[in-house]
């Protein structure tokens, strides 16, 4: 019975999906394993990054290359993204 719950919640649960990975780590990409059948439903993924740390250079642009969440930030988006039906993607933002 809990079976058929799952199967039924999956479609609604990971049609559009929101992730923060401001803090990402190696787990919050696993959690986007393979093996997770929510994968091949979503629709429309949002990945949400706050930058901890900004710098301002000399002509007055804000340089986001020292903060240290950015680049486990960007490995894990594209985790996600190589990790997606890519034919079934409608948005990614």
């Amino acid at each position: 019975m809990n079976r058929k719950f799952q199967a039924a919640a999956i479609v609604p649960l990971y049609r559009s999906v929101t992730l923060d990975i401001t803090k990402a780590s190696k787990s919050t990409a696993m959690m986007m394993s393979r093996e997770n059948p929510g994968l091949e439903q979503i629709r429309e993924l949002r990945l949400i990054y706050r930058s901890t740390t900004s710098t301002n250079n000399s002509e007055g642009n804000t340089e986001e290359e020292g903060d240290p969440g950015l680049l486990s930030a960007r490995e894990v988006a594209m985790f996600m993204l190589n990790g997606l039906p890519r034919d079934k993607l409608h948005s990614f933002v």
